[in-house]
């Protein structure tokens, strides 16, 4: 028996199995969760973990066992293409087949096709569908042509049997019969064809549509039976007597008879008075025809403006006056109105006095105005919806495109403000000036932009639109006025002020006229940098050096900033240039050398982070080390110790500079070491980290060493720091090797596909090849993205010269690139700011790059090379 005995044993073992369980349960889940997870391992485990220890093999493979290895491609069986299968026309079958038997399979074989083809009718609509859109079927068969061959037999019949139930089902609908007419037409069953419309011209007799598409199919001489008897049904309808005197175009008189004729019977057509009248080659006889057409449609504005045109100026303002007495609603008659009454009063001639053709013009501005007025006030009372501000714009552009500027100048004037709220008026304004200007309505749109400068008088945002339109599009006595107008209205607007005089001195060449705008622009309270700098370029690129140096004196005490500092020191730098290449006198060149450096030296200390101060100053201590005659006191304040230290002071106030680390480092390139000027670069990638221009100098600056490798090496750190940055990846393009240039060109693309740099490589690197058109594509879109980099039009005209020889090409690009004026380039900044090139012209800047320009544009050859690949 169990007893509590053998109970109290169980308890005991079971205590001590649990406790035994309890020790080795961590060990256990331990174990159990490895096992889990090297399971798991293996499930997911890498193809190349698999062949780890292969690989790690492969280090002991000799190369003669290497070489022994076969091609991946031995021993694979090449895949075969299914067959395809065609199926066989019946044509061919019948024509393959015999008597007999074959013949006999061959018909059953067309029967079940037929069965197959009536199945899929039923399933589109049943035995008596009608549910076709006969319109649009004619619509889609108008341009077939001739596309029998082409269509598939089974489609013809589907659409005969649709075709027939559908004239069949409703034989009064016209365009049901044109469509089976024509399909049967296209089918090239055109006697078919002809019988269809036969049909349905005496099941349609009311039907223009059917008459015509008759008269179409049919021969000329029975076109002419058939349009008689559709008069006879439709004598009113001006398409069909059209169609007939388009069948007389062989003999004038014939259809001009013809069209008399259709007049007699619908006298109140338009198309039919227009025809007979454009056939008229008799002014007088077409001026009867045109008085008669106006009694008979006194509704047609046509009509009469064409009866205006024939009439002396009494005459015309007769008829528009009756034409307006006919027609209230109509506003071309009174655009043609002012039109007449403007080329009534010509303006005077270009000699007049400016005062005189300005009265004149004021003068007929306010009589067109006026009329334009009444015009809108007739149209008020007498339209139900008048014609609305959009509609007089484009009645004004279309007078403009006529020749009457002064009636669409009217036509804006009067309808400004028409359907407009006031707060729409400027936005809506402008928006219609752009368009009118983008249509090339110069008038509208200068009337438009003067209508919102006259509401608008102070808005500085207004003038300058205006005074762009008139810089782009305008003569220089608008622009004056303009801008005087400008200056006058908003006095505090010190651009205003700046373009003012600026316009005065380069476009009218008006030296005094530009110095009194900016005295007047001071006497306004304009105290600023680019006032003041405004009138010192004004007197020094004219030739007075001593009132530009006295401006740039008063400019330091009243105005002082760094920019006025650094003009000062450019001043005085290019008088020192003048005065050692001149021979002066030792005291001149050391007195001016020593205004130069006090300058520089006042200069950065109160403006220490204005760091082109430091930049001039630096290579101020360079470039006039060992110069003739300079006293020795200051001879020995120059030299690179100096320029270096100079330069470390600077780098001191202005660690984000790239130029000025730049600088550093090629004075430790040139009088110390390129292991100096490396260390200079690394310190500055270290303060401005992802900066392109550092980089880029770190690669050339390894490239002029001669170390490839790290130029290589600095180059790939600096893409994935700079990825977008164009200056890198040019570099980066031009130095490639040839089987790498298609991959850098890609990448560069990938990561700034417009920038100019890019663009001007990959330019120059198709050029290099040979390349011609990739060479012209590339250059052509450089200068399209930023015209004003001088760097792409030196080298889109040295690849016309060198590589195209394509004279023609290279006087238009020289022509183009003159007129944009680039002011921006690796290249082509440097020597735009040398004082030799100061003030030059752009022909002479690319004159530097290219020495032979002249020679090579100076005539066009007749016979271009073409650009080819």
């Amino acid at each position: 028996a169990y007893d509590d005995q053998d109970r109290a044993a169980d308890r005991v073992w079971d205590a001590v199995d649990a406790r035994m369980a309890e020790r080795h349960k961590r060990k256990r889940e331990q174990r159990e969760r490895e096992e889990d997870q090297a399971t798991r391992r293996g499930a997911r485990a890498r193809v190349a973990d698999q062949f780890a220890d292969l690989k790690e093999g492969l280090k002991e493979v000799s190369f003669e066992q290497w070489d022994a290895i076969p091609e991946a491609s031995t021993g694979i069986r090449a895949h075969k293409r299914p067959e395809s299968v065609v199926p066989v026309s019946d044509a061919i079958i019948l024509s393959r087949v015999g008597a007999g038997g074959e013949a006999g399979a061959a018909s059953s074989l067309t029967i079940e096709r037929g069965r197959m083809l009536r199945d899929r009718l039923d399933k589109d609509g049943g035995a008596d569908a009608t549910g076709i859109d006969a319109e649009g079927y004619l619509s889609s068969l108008a341009g077939a042509g001739d596309l029998a061959p082409a269509m598939q037999v089974g489609d013809i019949r589907k659409a005969r049997l649709l075709l027939r139930s559908v004239t069949s089902t409703n034989p009064t609908h016209a365009p049901g019969w044109v469509a089976a007419a024509r399909l049967e037409e296209v089918a090239g069953q055109l006697v078919e064809a002809r019988n269809i419309i036969k049909r349905g011209c005496a099941a349609c007799p009311s039907s223009e549509d059917v008459w015509i598409e008759a008269a179409r199919l049919n021969t000329p001489s029975n076109a002419k039976v058939i349009l008689e008897n559709a008069v006879r049904e439709l004598p009113h309808s001006s398409r069909i007597w059209l169609r007939a005197a388009d069948l007389e175009s062989s003999d004038p008189q014939r259809k001009m008879r013809v069209l008399r004729r259709a007049l007699e019977a619908n006298p109140a057509s338009e198309m039919l008075w227009q025809e007979l009248i454009g056939m008229e080659e008799d002014e007088s006889e077409a001026h009867i025809l045109l008085a008669r057409a106006t009694e008979c449609v006194p509704g047609s504005v046509d009509l009469w403006l064409a009866l205006a045109r024939l009439e002396d100026h009494a005459g015309a303002k007769a008829v528009l006056n009756t034409a307006m007495r006919k027609n209230r609603g109509e506003p071309r008659i009174w655009v043609a109105a002012c039109a007449l009454e403007e080329a009534q009063a010509p303006p005077p001639d270009n000699s007049a006095p400016l005062e005189e053709r300005q009265v004149h013009y004021m003068r007929l501005a306010s009589k067109l105005t006026g009329l334009i007025t009444k015009a809108l006030e007739a149209m008020s009372k007498h339209c139900a919806k008048p014609p609305g501000r959009s509609d007089w714009l484009a009645l004004a552009m279309e007078a403009e495109e006529s020749g009457s500027e002064v009636t669409a100048r009217a036509i804006v004037g009067a309808t400004l403000e028409l359907g407009l709220e006031e707060q729409e008026w400027r936005r809506t304004w402008i928006n219609d000036a752009q368009e009118a200007a983008a249509a090339g309505r110069l008038e509208t749109a200068r009337a438009l932009l003067m209508g919102c400068v006259e509401r608008f008088p102070g808005q500085k945002q207004v003038l300058m639109r205006a005074i762009a339109f008139e810089s782009k599009h305008g003569d220089k006595a608008t622009l004056a006025r303009l801008l005087e107008q400008a200056v006058a209205r908003c006095p505090k607007a010190e651009l205003f002020w700046l373009m003012a005089a600026k316009e005065t001195w380069k476009t009218s060449g008006d030296v005094d006229g530009a110095r009194a705008f900016l005295q007047r622009a001071f006497a306004a309270g304009h105290n600023s940098e680019r006032v003041w700098l405004a009138a010192f370029k004004l007197e020094w690129e004219t030739g007075q050096v001593e009132q530009a140096r006295e401006l740039l004196t008063r400019a330091r005490s009243k105005c002082p900033t760094p920019g006025v500092f650094a003009k000062s020191a450019l001043l005085e730098r290019v008088e020192l240039r003048r005065a050692i290449l001149g021979g002066a006198d030792g005291s001149i060149v050391t007195e001016l050398l020593g205004t130069l450096l006090e300058l520089l030296k006042d200069g950065t200390t109160r403006f220490p982070a204005g760091h082109k101060l430091w930049m001039m100053r630096g290579q101020a201590l360079l470039e006039f080390t060992g110069t003739t005659g300079v006293a020795e006191d200051v001879q020995r304040a120059l030299g690179p110790d100096a320029a270096r230290q100079v330069l470390l002071d600077g780098l001191k106030t202005c660690p984000n500079c790239a130029p000025l680390w730049i600088q550093a480092a090629r004075l430790e390139e040139k009088h110390v070491s390129a292991v100096k000027a490396r260390s200079v670069l690394d310190l500055a990638r270290v303060k401005n980290p992802a900066n392109a221009e550092l980089w880029l100098e770190s690669v050339q600056l390894e490239r002029r060493a001669g170390s490839a490798a790290m130029a290589d090496a600095h180059m790939a750190k600096a893409l994935r720091e700079c990825p977008t940055a164009g200056a890198l990846w040019a570099e980066h393009i031009l130095s490639a090797p040839k089987t790498e240039q298609r991959a850098r060109s890609a990448g560069a693309l990938e990561h700034c596909s417009g920038d100019v740099e890019v663009l001007t490589a990959l330019g120059e690197l198709f050029a290099r090849n040979r390349q011609k058109k990739g060479a012209k594509k590339y250059f052509e879109l450089a200068v399209q993205a930023n015209a004003q980099c001088g760097d792409a039009w030196v080298e889109y005209l040295r690849f016309l010269i060198d590589v195209a020889r394509d004279s023609a090409a290279a006087r238009d690009v020289l022509d183009r690139c003159a007129r944009v004026e680039p002011s921006c380039g690796r290249r082509w900044l440097p020597v735009a700011k040398h004082d030799q090139y100061r003030g030059a012209s752009t022909v002479e800047l690319v004159r530097h790059f290219l020495p032979g320009l002249d020679t090579a544009v100076a005539v066009a050859n007749s016979a271009p090379t073409p650009i080819a690949d």
